[in-house]
């Protein structure tokens, strides 16, 4: 109730434009009440009040801990990323094998990171390429219509983003039934699915930020993965992974 108060203020404060002395006269009167609760509540700590809140700091340093270390990640992400305008250059010299590639995306600017592995250690593209990227949308429901977005980045490679509404699940046979609507004669059977996967490296730092660092690398790795999140066909995944230090 306590914070509630202090955001009720401070939103008051900063988008409703309200004057600081209509300010602090409604919410001081609030945050006054809500001191005495807290004050009768801090008595009962000792009585085993103490073990929510035990639970609460752990939990909050668990989530604290991977926010942090995925905003490490994406940066150090940034730093290794190829622009997806350099595609044509990248795959130019490559031979061909039949079939479909799918590969997928957690940026829609920047080539991903399986292609690029896929490139480094068997030196061959598919026949033709699909980098595929999932937007997640602010409405609830994302129309049929409108499911996928298909854009041809060289002859035979094409960027796809599929959009999914927040209540629905990301699902990548949805997505090449909607990249049929749209003229790209894609099929389930026919497609190869590349996931890059990160490998997560903690450098070697003291005190909080190291342990932060030590505790996310374990966490990166029992993570769940995108082949289930996405209902990939698991037995037509190829998982490439990327080291990542951090």
């Amino acid at each position: 109730m306590t914070i509630t108060t202090v955001l009720g203020a401070f939103v008051a404060a900063t988008q409703w434009g309200w004057p600081k002395v209509a300010v602090g006269a409604v919410f001081g009167i609030l945050l006054f009440m809500d001191c005495v609760y807290v004050a009768g509540n801090v008595t009962k700590i000792e009585a085993g009040g103490w073990v929510p809140l035990t639970l609460a700091v752990l939990l909050y340093a668990v989530f604290n801990t991977w926010r942090g270390g995925r905003v490490d990640l994406r940066q150090a992400l940034a730093q290794m990323a190829v622009p997806l305008a350099k595609i044509p250059k990248l795959i130019a010299d490559a031979p061909r094998v039949a079939g479909t590639g799918v590969f997928l995306a957690s940026h829609p600017e920047f080539v991903p990171s399986a292609l690029i592995r896929n490139l480094e250690h068997n030196k061959i593209v598919h026949e033709r390429m699909l980098i595929l990227n999932f937007e997640i949308m602010r409405t609830p429901r994302q129309s049929q219509a409108d499911r996928a977005r298909v854009q041809e980045l060289a002859p035979g490679t094409y960027g796809v983003t599929a959009r999914f509404g927040f209540m629905e699940t990301p699902d990548v046979r949805e997505a090449l039934r909607a990249c049929r609507s749209r003229g790209l004669r894609v099929y389930l059977e026919d497609c190869s699915f590349f996931i890059g996967a990160h490998v997560v490296v903690a450098r070697p730092l003291p005190g909080w930020q190291g342990l932060k660092r030590r505790l996310f690398q374990r966490m990166q790795r029992r993570s769940a993965s995108s082949a289930e999140f996405f209902r990939m066909p698991v037995r037509d995944v190829v998982i490439l992974n990327t080291v990542v230090e951090i």
